[in-house]
């Protein structure tokens, strides 16, 4: 880049940063400005350190490069079907910048790295950065810490294939190393799975049907095996002249095709034979959307006000064929799980039930638990200064029925939000707890469970699961629900932290792979944001508009038959594991036989 075309471009985004920096500061919510001002940001920093990027003679060319792979893998997220097919060569750049930067088979692990960083630093601002509207300096901790967790496994992709000295195996390397990358990043306490690959594909749900035996991680798998074929072609097709490659690749370009419309066929089948009144029962289910701004107005407006706004909206609706009547996340708030139903705000609620004979209340709550003598301490519990109380905290969902004689189920949330819910690693990392409650993050985190419990309708025989927001893009901890019994899932969250902008429509998008995992009917449940109803193919129904007040009612289909994927789980992640394992110590067992 001239010095003269640098030096307008720096100015160009300096302007842009100072601009939506001063409307962040002035406004209460920000919406777009925190893409807006990380694109920028990470634009100006990149351009300003360009000379020192990189020791490449091409250094301005792989840059370009590796930000077209961070934008192509974003597309998908931002602007589903049809644009889920740029997910398909979206690593093809990155992998021609690993290529360039690995020419004779030298190994320049730092180099790559920076590269593919960037790449991932990108994709993550593209896609994530409206979880800086809940918590500013988390949501930038988030992005950038994510970040270099996927370009671990694109390093030792790098290193496998410089090591092994084969191009072929060294790519195949690449899927196992990022599927096991997926599992982790679903099971450690820093989990932040959103951008999955898989996930990517959720705005084409009539393509991904298979993900009944697959789950998510198929459709990871399927999208880095196209990248890798394609890759191979476009390397081929530099090397040779393009008129000889249909010919002499010519079993490839088939297996590529099928590997492209083979899946897409098979989807659209299932989608088409899936019969959607298979079930003999189904349950009448009313879902509220209250819409409490969760930033401020939630905190301003009464309990009894907002009860009554529940109960207003919930009237338009219910009738005495009603079976559920489901609320959204925390609805309300400081509830003392001993006293469900029998004393403060849960009262009402259990009357209501009461008052129409055969309606199931489920609703989410931030609720507490003081523990007696008699009861174990475990890593949430808090302790009183004086060290008489003890104390855990929940977000939780109940379930209110009309025989008051009844124990009121809870369910915990246990798929908690790292840094809002969850220190991870709190013994470790003991010494950021004063930065994490500077910034309203929770020290202690809140109280878990360790199995899938689901609340049961006696009349009925069926039951549901009480998913809690961000516990809906987990796909085996989903399915360990409808292996407890559950016949329908209800999501309840709350998804205005983030503002009217992608994240709810993500958070939405990925909840119809649930569907089609477990083929279960989904009644969804936001303060904000999207409420709806999805059947057991993915298909969207009654969606609510983002800040609205609104309660919706649909007849629901009641499934009791397991998937193949909620019976095996992530099979695929755990295969990829052990291949994972077999590269990685052949790559050391190289690495030390060459020292010897």
């Amino acid at each position: 880049m001239k010095p003269s075309i640098r030096f307008f471009v720096l100015v160009f985004l300096a302007i842009i940063v100072l601009i939506s920096s001063i409307q962040m500061v002035r406004l209460p919510l920000w919406g777009y400005l925190p893409l807006v001002l990380f694109a920028a940001s990470w634009a100006f920093w990149r351009i300003l350190m360009l000379h020192k990027f990189s020791k490449s003679p091409n250094s301005t060319k792989l840059l370009a490069l590796s930000t077209l792979s961070g934008f192509l893998l974003s597309l998908s997220f931002l602007m589903p079907y049809p644009f889920f097919l740029t997910l398909f060569v979206g690593f093809i750049p990155l992998l021609w910048v690993e290529k360039n930067l690995s020419q004779d088979g030298k190994i320049s692990i730092w180099e790559n790295f920076k590269f593919a960083f960037h790449t991932f630093v990108v994709w993550n601002i593209l896609t994530t950065y409206w979880v800086a509207n809940s918590a500013f300096v988390p949501g930038i901790i988030a992005i950038f810490a994510n970040s270099f967790l996927m370009t671990i496994p694109f390093l030792l992709f790098h290193l496998a294939k410089n090591k092994l000295k084969n191009t072929w195996i060294g790519l195949f390397s690449l899927v196992t190393f990022w599927l096991s990358f997926e599992f982790i990043h679903l099971r450690w306490e820093i989990s932040w799975p959103w951008l999955t690959l898989g996930n990517g594909l959720a705005g084409c749900t009539q393509l991904v049907q298979w993900y009944e035996y697959t789950g998510v991680p198929g459709g990871s798998l399927w999208i880095l095996l196209i990248n890798i074929l394609i890759y191979r072609f476009s390397v081929t097709y530099v090397r040779f002249e393009p008129l000889k490659i249909v010919g002499k690749y010519r079993n490839s370009v088939v297996t590529l095709s099928l590997l492209v419309f083979l899946p897409m066929l098979f989807s659209v089948f299932l989608y088409q034979k899936f019969d959607l009144t298979q079930s003999d029962k189904t349950a009448e289910v009313v879902v509220v959307q209250p819409n409490f701004e969760p930033h401020y107005e939630k905190f301003t407006v009464t309990e009894n006000e907002q009860l009554d706004k529940f109960f207003r909206l919930s009237t338009q609706q219910v009738s005495q064929k009603t079976d559920y009547l489901l609320f959204p996340e925390t609805s309300f708030d400081q509830i003392n799980v001993r006293t469900l139903g029998k004393l403060g705000i849960t009262v009402p609620l259990q009357n209501y039930a009461q008052n129409n004979n055969k309606l199931h209340i489920v609703t989410g709550l931030d609720a507490y638990k003081i523990l007696t003598d008699d009861e174990i301490s475990t890593s949430a519990t808090r302790t009183s200064k004086n060290g008489r109380l003890r104390w855990e905290a929940f977000n939780g969902a109940a379930q209110f029925v009309s025989d008051s004689s009844q124990i009121v189920p809870f369910y915990k949330k246990s798929k908690l939000v790292p840094g809002a819910e969850l220190l991870p690693f709190g013994k470790l990392l003991s010494f950021l707890k004063p930065f994490f409650r500077s910034f309203g993050g929770t020290i202690e985190g809140c109280g878990t469970q360790e199995n899938r419990s689901v609340f049961w309708n006696k009349e009925k025989e069926i039951a549901v699961a009480p998913i809690i927001c961000y516990e809906s893009i987990y796909g085996e901890y989903v399915g360990e629900y409808v292996k407890n019994g559950a016949n329908a899932l209800f999501i309840m969250t709350n998804d205005g932290w983030w503002d009217d902008t992608d994240g709810y429509r993500q958070h939405l998008r990925f909840a119809t792979l649930r569907a089609i995992e477990t083929r279960r009917e989904i009644a969804r449940s936001a303060n904000t944001g999207t409420s709806c109803f999805i059947n057991a193919r993915g298909d969207i129904f009654q969606n609510t508009k983002y800040g609205t007040d609104a309660a919706i009612k649909q007849n629901i289909n009641l499934y009791f038959n397991k998937t193949f994927y909620v019976t095996y789980g992530d099979f695929i992640s755990r295969i990829a594991n052990i291949l994972s394992l077999a590269f990685l110590t052949t790559v050391i067992f190289v690495f030390f036989k060459k020292l010897l």
